[in-house]
């Protein structure tokens, strides 16, 4: 079986911890996984040293990163360009893979990674779980106010979360 990881913000995975090493955990022992995730590190705000971005984990799990836009402040344009460079980057890599994944475990967010599956997912007999860990934009709006301004600004936000939900096989979350 082979599986791919999807995660905007992991850039390793340990064996039974967190959601991804709780996956490795439960599903056959030859199962073999790939972890797509980017080059940044989104708590520090900068890019992992190369030292860092092992091209195979210790548990034997394939990393692949991809190259997105810095940026400084969790709500800000670059933050949302580098979402949308994501989301391009996992679709690039789908179309180039020569692996035929059988299982997509996408963790939300970024609703954008989810959408990039979907040429893939179009031509080849994969099942895609999106595991919500943050409902977004949705949690936004007890903070930033809930009014008609407000989701005019977030309608395109609205309208890809949507997508991706509609694009999974399953969803699951806390």
């Amino acid at each position: 079986m082979e599986v791919l990881l999807v995660s905007y913000f992991s850039k390793e995975i340990t064996y039974g911890k967190g959601r991804m090493g709780y996956l490795m955990k439960y599903l056959p022992k030859d199962t073999h996984f790939a972890l797509l995730a980017t080059d940044f590190n989104h708590r520090e705000k900068r890019y992992y040293e190369e030292s860092q971005k092992p091209l195979v984990s210790e548990n034997g799990v394939e990393n692949h990163y991809i190259h997105i836009k810095s940026y400084k402040k969790n709500l800000s344009f670059r933050r949302i360009w580098s979402n949308i460079e994501f989301g391009r980057g996992v679709k690039k890599f789908l179309n180039d893979t020569s692996t035929d994944y059988d299982l997509i475990y996408c963790i939300v967010p970024s609703a954008s990674g989810v959408l990039g599956c979907r040429n893939y997912l179009k031509t080849h007999k994969t099942k895609l779980v999106v595991d919500v860990m943050v409902l977004l934009p949705e949690s936004l709006l007890p903070i930033i106010g809930d009014n008609a301004l407000t989701r005019l600004i977030l309608r395109p936000w609205f309208w890809i979360s949507g997508k991706a939900y509609k694009t999974a096989h399953f969803i699951t979350g806390e």
